[in-house]
């Protein structure tokens, strides 16, 4: 559901600085996902262009707690300005995969596949393929 406000509203981003709102969208995480244009700047062909989403403390606090599962990210908004704003926000994914699986190798050492599989919701080939490629080979053939 959304509602449209024209730009009536304003209110600051995660940088601070002022947004006038044009949308504003509902979402299944409970906060509200605004759209709308910088502040003081002309809007549509020969300014700033479409309304974009306004990154804001509850957007971004969202898409934090997600950052390492970007699959389960629900929001009233296209996949490109989510990545948008996953970049504004530092996130790269290929960084973030790697990171998040070399801060779990002890457990990708120490457990066996399936459980690990369960534990972190994925698939039993896909922590086979992590254990390849993370651990160093053993030494079976003794």
């Amino acid at each position: 559901m959304s509602l449209f406000l024209g730009a009536s509203r304003v209110i600051h981003c995660l940088d601070g600085n002022l947004w006038q709102v044009r949308e504003i969208r509902q979402n299944a995480a409970g906060f509200q996902v605004y759209l709308g244009w910088p502040a003081g700047e002309a809007k549509g062909r020969g300014g700033c262009g479409a309304p974009r989403v306004i990154l804001t403390t509850e957007l971004a606090s969202y898409l934090t707690a997600l950052r390492y599962r970007p699959e389960k990210i629900d929001l009233p908004i296209s996949p490109v300005s989510v990545k948008r704003l996953r970049r504004k926000l530092g996130f790269d994914m290929k960084k973030d995969r790697a990171d998040w699986w070399r801060c779990h190798t002890s457990e990708l050492a120490s457990l066996p596949s399936r459980e690990f599989a369960e534990r972190y919701m994925m698939s039993l080939r896909t922590v086979e393929a992590a254990k390849a490629y993370w651990l160093p080979p053993s030494d079976d053939l003794n």
